[in-house]
């Protein structure tokens, strides 16, 4: 017993029991962000397309596109009053400065002082994906690099880690 004690020790002291963390998406590991939680967030922008992690853009990307909702990326999405007011607080106070994710923060330095309307337009996201031809990328499973869930499974759990895309066929 003092054995299994000491050797569940030694390994806690060596970050080497969090693997099974890691399957669940956990904050904090590696590149993984925070699960959108936000149940206001999630009604009004989930409800048409993945609801992104706040992390992903920086504030001032935020602001721009919630100054412009009657013209989101060809669609009317205006929200007003109560809701746009939570949905403004929730994305402003989890944008990428506010994150620990090494992720989040290669995402926001990447940018440097333009503002991004697409997470796709990111330098660093242009990067991560340089090896995906257009060929693949209008696959009718994928058809464009806004339906992240496509070939990251995990994506509404915050897990883009390479090791777990499934590009489908």
């Amino acid at each position: 017993m003092l054995n299994r004690a000491l050797s569940l020790m030694v390994l806690a002291a060596f970050g080497l029991t969090g693997t099974s963390a890691l399957a669940d998406g956990s904050v904090g590991q590696k590149g993984f962000l925070k699960p959108v939680t936000d149940a206001q967030y999630l009604e009004e922008c989930g409800s048409c397309h993945f609801a992104y992690q706040a992390e992903l853009l920086p504030k001032r990307s935020w602001e721009k596109m919630l100054s412009n909702l009657h013209d989101h990326f060809g669609d009317d999405a205006s929200l007003e009053g109560p809701g746009l007011e939570a949905v403004k607080a929730y994305l402003l106070n989890n944008a990428g400065e506010t994150s620990n994710s090494k992720r989040a923060i290669k995402l926001l330095q990447s940018t440097g002082d333009k503002t991004y309307l697409r997470i796709s337009d990111i330098p660093y996201f242009k990067r991560e994906h340089h090896e995906i031809s257009p060929a693949t990328l209008a696959r009718p499973a994928i058809k464009s690099w806004a339906n992240c869930a496509a070939c990251h499974p995990d994506a509404a759990k915050g897990n883009f880690e390479e090791e777990y895309v499934k590009i489908p066929k």
